[in-house]
């Protein structure tokens, strides 16, 4: 049986089993938009569960865009999850209206019952270094965020590789901010990563 939930389109798919039960995550966005395309600015990610993958049951939305002004205000993007000592912790995508949809920065989210992700920080984790990676699209207007490219002269993209750090001190292929737990401003706390260090 294929499935497709009640009231959203579906795309970009990942899983992970916990106990004998399969998640289901995806990209989801409303039925009916009058341009496809417009799926990608209003993406968030649904859930669904399996026993057998042929049987599904829908679990309705796991995480969805950030307030306004955040890095993840635009859309929520592909991801994964990984379950380590009884939490699950969902590295996505975050994409903000202030940078037009175009810019692409990694956060981290956790759960502890696989329905439900709570953002451990409002900031991205891991950003594209602007030294290696083409963070606000090239001249073709498309954005690339993989293996270290740059733009030729004759407005395509080259792959290059980035120098030895010997070659540029200090340089790496990413800027990495791992996060401390923060608290909601209803004064509950949101679960902390594993070696996350105190709130605050």
């Amino acid at each position: 049986m294929v499935y497709q939930p009640a009231e959203h389109i579906l795309w970009d798919a990942w899983f992970v089993e916990v106990d004998g039960i399969h998640h289901a995550y995806y990209l989801q966005a409303p039925k009916g938009l009058a341009d496809p395309e417009q799926r990608h600015t209003m993406a968030e990610v649904g859930h669904a569960v399996s026993r057998d993958l042929v049987t599904w049951e829908e679990r309705g939305t796991a995480f969805s865009q950030g307030r306004p002004g955040s890095f993840d205000d635009g859309s929520v993007w592909s991801g994964s999850v990984a379950v380590h000592d009884g939490l699950a912790h969902f590295f996505y995508t975050g994409i903000s209206r202030a940078h037009g949809y175009t810019l692409q920065r990694i956060g981290h989210a956790v759960s502890d019952d696989l329905d439900r992700f709570v953002r451990v920080t409002t900031e991205p984790i891991l950003d594209a270094d602007p030294a290696w990676y083409e963070t606000t699209g090239g001249p073709d207007g498309n954005l690339h965020w993989r293996d270290p490219i740059r733009s030729s002269s004759t407005g395509g993209s080259t792959s290059t590789s980035p120098p030895a750090p010997t070659a540029v001190p200090g340089t790496s292929a990413a800027r990495s901010r791992w996060p401390r737990a923060t608290t909601g401003g209803t004064g509950s706390s949101i679960p902390r990563s594993p070696n996350s260090g105190t709130s605050g």
